[in-house]
């Protein structure tokens, strides 16, 4: 059950399989079975493959761990010995330390440690092509955690090649990070399964309904201004998109973005922010 967040399970001695399923209501936890399911003995009766297969489809709405996988429980902790310190320290090296520039106009992928990430699950909402999750990653030993957005695909569902266009628009846009776009932490793999791009908190999107006012127009113009002077179109121009961080508007979303010499379509994607 360890690989979709403990939801649902199989129970097998290899003759009959049991359902599991963790249920949650006023307080309680119920851990739920349907079964035994008869595996052996029956033309009718299903193989342990379809029952595992059973688990991971009851799983599909859970964004992060609904691949089958072979790889055993993973460890959730880095422990508080100088063991644990230096294994800390040598899985931060080897994601760069959060701190990862791109290569010939492309960000590398590079194995991010499970034990370095604390997703918030409650936080989990679905984007066109992923999930997006707030969470937090771990530091040095005393050290306060680095506070991420994740943007997560799985690749045994998608293209693995799916967040390469923001990638790439992320690298050509790199002098404006932290100024009018998140930064880029860098672009990781958890277990050969999910492709993360890990970005910085830039606060809220604009409210869908709340009237915008003409200094936050003029505002969000800047932004929108700073990426058509690098020559890049940002491509999706909606309120989601303009997120307010410390009395500054960042855009972020860049999966549409792309190099655009053409003043004209500038001209049109700034006077879209006066129909918003």
């Amino acid at each position: 059950m360890t690989f979709n967040n403990n939801k649902y399970g199989v129970l097998s001695n290899w003759t009959r399989a049991w359902f599991l399923r963790r249920v949650e209501t006023d307080g309680r936890k119920t851990l739920e079975y349907a079964g035994p399911i008869e595996l052996q003995g029956s033309a009718s009766s299903p193989s342990i493959l379809k029952a595992l297969v059973g688990m991971a489809l009851l799983s599909h709405n859970d964004w992060f761990y609904a691949s089958p996988t072979l790889f055993s429980s993973p460890p959730h902790a880095f422990g508080d010995s100088n063991t644990g310190e230096s294994a800390l320290k040598k899985a931060m090296k080897a994601a760069g330390n959060y701190n990862v520039s791109p290569v010939d106009g492309m960000y590398p992928r590079l194995g991010l440690d499970s034990r370095l990430c604390h997703f918030q699950f409650s936080t989990v909402r679905r984007s066109g092509i992923g999930s997006l999750v707030h969470a937090e990653f771990l530091r040095e030993f005393g050290t306060p955690s680095l506070p991420v957005i994740c943007k997560v695909v799985d690749t045994k569902r998608h293209d693995d090649n799916m967040l390469e266009p923001e990638l790439k628009a992320y690298a050509a846009l790199r002098h404006l990070q932290g100024h009018v776009i998140p930064t880029v932490y860098g672009f990781f793999n958890i277990w050969d399964i999910l492709d993360i791009l890990a970005l910085e908190s830039v606060g809220e999107a604009v409210p869908k309904d709340d009237t915008i006012t003409p200094v936050l127009r003029e505002m969000m113009k800047s932004t929108l201004g700073q990426i058509h002077a690098a020559g890049y179109l940002h491509g999706d121009i909606a309120r989601r998109n303009f997120c307010i961080k410390h009395n500054r508007v960042f855009m972020v979303d860049l999966k549409m973005s792309h190099l655009c010499n053409d003043e004209a379509e500038k001209l049109a994607e700034k006077q879209l922010v006066d129909l918003l």
